[in-house]
């Protein structure tokens, strides 16, 4: 249908519905031929799928390929029309709709002008099938290709995204590989060939080869990381081997047949040196078994060893050479790749887990199914693949839930986790890393290519760090080899593609056919002369046996040989014959076995969909309309369901019980006091009965069998025990209102069989009354639809089976003897039966006469009345006129009853369109209950919603309080650790600090002793004391080895991260300490002042070195102390940020509690509400209730009663006021008008009294016949005057208006251009507008006051916006999955043609 709607009034108008175009073809068609066609003789199924509306009309098209455009003002006129040979599959207008942009199935872009649809042009052309493969070019490069289904090669740039290029081939493509030692893409196609596409230039890619390899599709084709073998494989057939290097186009290395059916293929190098190995793996499945078949090819090209690589000279590989091993899997996989010689990886189809497997490196006799070596979790659907990267050190994995799981190969246990595609669209089917595994490509959604990039932290910069080194390296490797592949693809000339079709392909021969073929050409060359031999000898054979039975022909029958004695290799015919009746008792025994499998689903599918069902799906449809209506299907509900029920019934019966002891004990005594409050609860009580009683219940269920007494009020819905109950309860009172509405159904459903049945007695009666009557007109037979009969589906009428049926010859012969049995017993009744004989010769084989059947045949004519009257005897003409009275007598009855007939044919005929219609009546007014019964139930179920949401919450919410009681257990623990930490490193340093001052105190005391110690040696004092002082440059304090080793160790050794006590970090005492050498030289004799004794400086000398020691001692103490006071702030921050964390963890959760609090106190309850009764404005998709307010009508009522009043007495106060205004204007009027008049003979008395008497005054006073004359003559001058100045007045009128039209004309013209001009100044300043506004939320002004605030305001209605809806598409989601489920409970029979 297309439907237009008023956005302003909400009104819906149809403008096409297909229905109607269907029942009136016949009238289109009259019409379309008078007249313009219109859109209902075009639209029909796949035409309105894509609409646009521009100034010109409607723009409409689909799956149809056809484009129209319709005038929405006439009746839906075509105007214009266009068609494209795909269908159409999105539509744009141009802002001002001028231009019209189209999008194809097969991915063009065509652009055309909307006022002449047949000027149009393609803009773009890019292939819109399914992506069959995809791959990254050779590394190095910055491109990656894909090939879709309908044969499109595209190449993309990585970085940007940007394409570069497109080559469409003729063939249909399934896979597709790029090698990384060429610059090539190898496609394969469905017919079973191989496509070399050469992308030396990525913008001019070309087809430089193709080879047909296989019978059928080629599913996979895989490459080793080094470029070095290429392999192909189809479901059915066997695995191809081929150098990848385009040099030698892609010469075939040999094949394999692997039995069943192929399904994957993994190919993993071993190394890039000739001794070393490639590793190729295949997937089968033979029967119930999944089968890993691993064969290895030597990297070595020698011809020795690709002369071993095949059996005798054929190009099947050589099992032993190629160390062939079969492994067979415990349970079914797929998607498997190979981790390395030993491992594999593959996702296990029935648990769809990720299964990692050891392969055993030697063959064992009886070896064992190979089960999963550990098991991790994977993707939530069956299907998908994995991949490794390039450097071997990532894994993923895609499947049909559209995810992305990404790995380390070496620890599957920590997948991340990223979704990439919709799984409603098939979710994920393509894979690819680049060669620095920097991006990750994926396909999927029908044909989308998406492209993600790592997120880098410090330790992924070192795993990408590594992966770049890795690529750098094997790019450097592959350098030379890609450079020489390159060169030979350049040199290679394209195919052209115009002279390639998808139908040659098939004409083109296998490649193992024509090796087949060269073999047998060897061999007939080599084995000529002896085959020629042997077919003169069978031909000379073959002449005799011919002669022989061409003379056994012509003997006699009884001295002809049968035709089996001729034969001469009877063993062989014996063979044939056996090896026929061993194939047909084989498809015999499979065609039973498929009979036992379906039945044995039959049964399954009865017991578990049809027997179990309380209730069948059943459907009533209408005589005379296409109304249906169907009923609830039931399912028969659990004992256990059962019983909780009645357990939670009993529970709440006690609990109401209790609440009215409760209230009874609670009673305050009766008084007075009862009596005079009793008008009021009365009152309260006919409040409530005017009120809906549904308001407050949420839903209209009680009135369709759903009243349940034990449910509780929405307000006391506060614990999750009572929310459980009470989805039970609501869930019990779903059933009950469906079994109400059922029996209503069921009702109806045998009123329409009594109907049916009452139709068919009338139909017979219509029937013999058009006999007798010989009428033609058409009886209206109703019939019971097979949906309004589900025990149909199950019973196989003879009728619905097409093919025949096969008779045995035993069953035949039996069939027949039956048949004669039958016969002669039938024979034998009807020869001996008197009493039948009696009956058919007296009264013609009736034993009742029928009266009108007696009217309706023709009097027999005497035999006498054919001669002339002349002729006829008396008796013969009173005979004759008796005989004519009573014709007449007959034809009257004969006639009368006819016209009863007729009326009561009309009146059958007009009984069964009446009953038909009141039945239709009866139905609507079902359907109608239908329509109330499935808003009851919605609303239930919307309760059973909302109680199961609160209830997922509350688990939220406990489980995250748990959360944070444990972490926070964590943090008092860490904090303990911490505190001890605190008060250990606190008592060392306060230790040390007393060490320390006691260190710098001997030091300060030595300073003071010197000249004590030297008093005798009172002149050199001086010189001695700055000698003393004097320190040599570059002093080094160096460590003596014991002592340093003794405290690395004590070091390491602390490893819970305290600081060591000041004992192990060198005592409080010091150790023996040793300087460099200028130490010695200040203690040189040069230095020793004039005239001081040898042993006085030998004194002075020893008592310096202990002072520097002293000085070495305090400074390393002073480090190690502030080594300690560091260690100890350190640890005091870890104190306070663990103290932090906790304060923090404790807000969250008393934050958690008051919310739990809240959310538990804060029902969200369910109200009926009409229309009138929200006066909150409607938002974009719902109503915005968070500012809202819920209060009683009557106040709304009260204050609207007090507005009409205070309105009624304002307009009367403005009545009056109007009315006093309007009377003294009146008088003001009148006032006004008086003193005018009062002025006006004022002057006139004064023009009077101020007149002048003139002579010809005088003059015309005294001669009036005269005055008159002239008077006369005046007025005939004045007239003629007057005349001529009309006529001329006259003329320049019509001028006037001839000029004022056709300024009128130019005054329309330039309206008309204005109002165009209007609209599209308003679209211009529309655009212009969202474009200030787009520009206002990009970027704000950083000088702006309200920069913040107004930010603020877009983000909390951006994410209200964003709330709402994934709130809506919550509900839609519920719903559809409650639809879904109910669906479930019974069965969807559909009838088979």
């Amino acid at each position: 249908q297309i439907l237009a709607v008023d956005s302003e009034s909400g009104v819906v108008t149809i403008l096409a519905n297909p229905q109607v175009i269907k029942e009136k073809s016949g009238s289109v068609e009259e019409d379309t031929s008078s007249g313009p066609q219109t859109g209902h003789a075009v639209l029909g199924e796949g035409c309105a799928q894509v609409m646009g509306v521009s100034k010109r009309g409607l723009f409409s098209g689909g799956q149809s390929g056809g484009l129209w455009c319709f005038d929405l003002a006439n009746n839906l006129n075509v105007l214009d029309s266009w068609k494209n040979d795909s269908s159409i599959a999105s539509l744009v207008l141009s802002p001002s709709c001028n231009r019209l942009a189209l999008g194809t199935s097969n991915g063009e872009v065509h652009v055309m002008d909307s006022t002449h649809l047949k000027t149009t042009s393609c803009a773009a052309k890019h292939g819109y099938s399914p992506i069959m493969g995809i791959d990254v070019l050779t590394p190095g490069t910055n491109h990656c290709v894909t090939c879709r289904a309908e044969g499109f090669i595209q190449v993309w740039e990585m970085e940007r995204g940007n394409h570069i290029s497109t080559l469409q081939l003729p063939y249909k493509c399934s896979s597709l590989v790029c090698p990384s030692s060429s610059s090539t893409a190898v496609v394969g196609t469905t017919k079973g060939s191989l496509c070399i596409v050469s992308l030396v230039d990525p913008s001019q890619p070309k087809l430089v080869l193709t080879r047909r390899m296989h019978s059928s599709a080629i599913t996979y084709l895989r490459c080793d990381q080094y470029g070095r073998f290429m392999a192909s494989l189809s479901h059915t057939g066997s695995v191809m081997v081929y150098k990848a290097s385009p040099s030698t186009k892609c010469a075939v290395l040999g094949h394999t047949e692997i039995l069943g059916d192929l399904l994957e293929l993994s190919i993993l190098a071993t190394g890039q040196g000739d001794e070393d190995d490639t590793m190729f793996s295949v997937l089968s499945q033979h029967g119930s078994k999944t089968v890993i078949t691993v064969f290895h090819i030597p990297n070595k090209s020698s011809e020795q060893v690709v002369s071993e690589l095949c059996e005798g000279g054929t190009s099947r590989l050589s099992a032993v050479f190629t160390s062939k091993r079969e492994f067979t899997l415990a349970e079914p996989v797929h998607g498997f790749s190979l981790l390395s010689t030993t491992h594999m990886v593959a996702m296990v189809t029935s648990t769809k887990m990720l299964a990692k497997f050891i392969l055993p490196t030697a063959v064992v006799a009886q070896q064992k199914e190979l089960a999963p070596h550990s098991v991790h979790s994977s993707h939530e659907l069956a299907g998908g693949l994995t991949k490794l990267s390039l450097n071997q050190k990532l894994l993923g994995s895609i499947a049909p839930d559209g995810k992305l799981i990404m790995r380390l190969a070496d620890n599957l246990e920590r997948p991340l986790l990223l979704n990439c595609h919709h799984h409603s669209r098939g979710g994920c089917d393509g894979l690819a890393f680049s060669s620095d595994s920097y991006r990750v490509f994926t396909t999927g959604d029908n044909g989308t290519l998406s492209c993600w990039e790592w997120e880098l932290t410090a330790h992924g910069n070192i795993k990408a760090t590594q992966a770049a080194e890795f690529n750098a390296k094997h790019i450097q490797r592959l350098e030379s080899t890609q450079t020489a592949e390159n060169v030979a693809l350049a040199s290679m000339s394209p195919l052209p593609l115009q002279g390639l079709h998808a139908e040659q392909e098939e004409d083109t021969k296998q490649w193992l056919q024509h090796i087949v073929e060269e073999t047998h050409r060897a061999e007939d060359e080599k084995y000529s002369e002896a085959k020629g031999k042997l077919r003169q000898e069978l031909s000379s054979l073959r002449e005799k046996a011919v002669a022989m039975i061409a003379a056994n022909e012509l003997l006699p029958s009884i001295e002809q040989l049968e035709r089996k004695e001729f034969i001469l290799d009877t063993e062989e015919h014996k063979r044939l014959q056996a090896d026929e009746d061993a194939y047909i008792q084989k498809i015999r025994e499979e065609i039973e076995l498929s009979n036992l499998t379906k039945m044995y689903l039959r049964d399954k599918i009865k017991r578990e969909c049809w027997d179990s069902m309380k209730v069948k799906g059943k459907v009533v449809k209408a005589f005379q309309s296409k109304l249906e209506v169907r009923n609830y299907a039931l399912i028969h509900r659990r004992e256990a369901f059962l019983n909780e029920l009645e357990r939670i019934k009993a529970h709440r019966k006690i609990e109401i019980a209790e609440q009215e002891v409760r209230k009874l004990a609670s009673k305050p005594d009766p008084g007075p006091a009862v009596e005079d409050r009793g008008g009021t609860g009365e009152e309260e009580a006919e409040g409530k009965e005017q009120g809906d009683p549904d308001a407050l219940r949420g839903s209209h269920g009680s009135r369709y069998g759903g009243e349940c007494d034990l449910l509780r009020d929405q307000f006391e819905l506060y614990s999750p025990v009572s929310k459980m109950q009470q989805t039970c309860l609501l869930q019990d009172c779903i059933y009950h209102i469906k079994e109400t509405f059922n029996k209503e159904f069921d009702d109806v459903s045998k009123a329409k069989e009594a109907e049916i049945a009452r139709i068919i007695e009338k139909n017979a009666r219509i029937r013999k009354i058009g006999k007798d009557l010989k009428l033609s007109e058409s009886i209206i037979e109703p019939t019971l639809d097979p949906a309004e009969q589900p025990e149909s589906f199950l019973t196989v009428q003879d009728s619905e089976i097409k093919a025949e049926k096969y008779i045995t010859p035993e069953e035949q012969k039996r069939l027949q003897e039956a048949a004669l049995a039958e016969e002669k017993k039938r024979l034998a009744e009807i020869g001996d039966n008197p009493r039948e004989r009696a009956l058919e010769m007296m009264m013609y084989g009736r034993l009742e006469a029928n009266a009108e059947e007696e009217l309706f045949k023709d009097l027999a004519r005497p035999d006498f009345m054919l001669k002339d009257p002349a002729e006829m005897t008396e008796d013969e003409i009173r005979m004759a006129k008796e005989f004519e009275k009573k014709e007449a007598a007959f034809l009257e009855e004969r006639e009368k009853l006819k016209k009863a007939l007729e009326a009561e044919f009309k009146k059958l005929q007009s009984s069964i369109v009446q009953s038909m219609e009141q039945f239709d009546e009866r139905l609507h007014k079902l359907f109608e209950l239908k329509i109330r019964t499935e808003t009851a139930v919605l609303q239930e179920e919307l309760k059973i919603l909302r109680l199961a949401l609160a209830l997922m919450v509350e688990e939220e919410v406990a489980m995250k309080e748990e959360v944070l009681n444990q972490e926070l257990e964590k943090k008092k623990s860490a904090k303990a650790e911490t505190s001890s930490a605190v008060s250990s490193a606190k008592r060392h340093v306060e230790e040390y600090r007393e060490v320390y001052d006691r260190t710098q105190a001997e030091d300060r005391e030595m300073d003071k002793s010197f000249k004590k110690d030297f008093s005798d040696c009172e002149p050199f004092l001086e010189p001695l004391y700055k000698l003393y002082r004097k320190r040599p440059r570059g002093q080094r304090l160096k460590p003596a080895p014991s002592e340093g080793g003794f405290l690395q160790e004590a070091i390491s050794q602390n490893s819970s991260g305290e600081r060591p006590p000041s004992a192990l970090l060198g005592g409080g005492g010091g150790g023996p300490r040793s300087f460099d050498d200028p130490m010695a030289e200040l203690d040189d004799l040069s230095n020793m002042p004039e005239g001081l004794s040898l042993s006085a400086w030998e004194r002075f000398v020893s008592a310096r070195r202990r002072k520097v020691e002293s000085e070495q001692k305090v400074k390393a103490t002073a480090l190690k102390l502030a080594e300690m006071t560091a260690f100890l702030k350190k640890r005091q921050a870890e104190d306070e940020s663990v103290q932090s964390m906790i304060q923090d963890t404790f807000r969250q959760l008393n934050k958690l509690q008051e919310d739990k609090m809240v959310f538990d106190l804060n029902l969200e309850i369910q109200f009926l509400l009409k229309q009138g009764q929200i006066e909150v404005d409607p938002g974009e998709f719902v109503p915005d209730f968070s500012d809202s307010v819920l209060i009683h009508r009557s106040a709304v009522e009260e204050l609207n009663s007090q507005i009409k009043s205070i309105g009624e007495a304002k307009l009367s106060i403005m009545t009056e006021a109007k009315d006093f205004k309007k009377g003294i204007y009146s008088l003001k009027w009148e006032l006004k008008k008086l003193l005018m008049l009062e002025e006006d003979l004022i002057e006139k008395a004064k023009d009077i009294q101020m007149l002048k008497v003139t002579k010809e005054l005088q003059h015309r006073l005294m001669d009036l016949d005269h005055s008159q004359e002239k008077d006369q003559k005046d007025i005939a001058a004045l007239e003629s005057a007057l005349e001529l100045v009309e006529k001329t007045h006259h003329n320049n009128v019509l001028e006037k208006k001839r000029i004022l039209s056709k300024y009128q004309s130019q005054v329309e013209g330039m309206e008309e251009e204005n109002k165009n001009k209007e609209k599209e100044l308003l679209e211009l300043w529309l655009q212009v507008q969202e474009r200030k506004g787009i520009d206002k939320l990009a970027g704000l002004p950083a000088a702006e006051v309200n920069r913040e605030k107004r930010m603020n305001e877009i983000v909390t209605r951006r994410k209200m916006v964003d709330l709402v809806k994934s709130q809506a598409q919550e509900v839609t989601v519920l719903r559809t999955e409650v639809e879904r489920l109910r669906r479930r409970t019974f069965p969807a029979l559909v009838q088979i043609d």
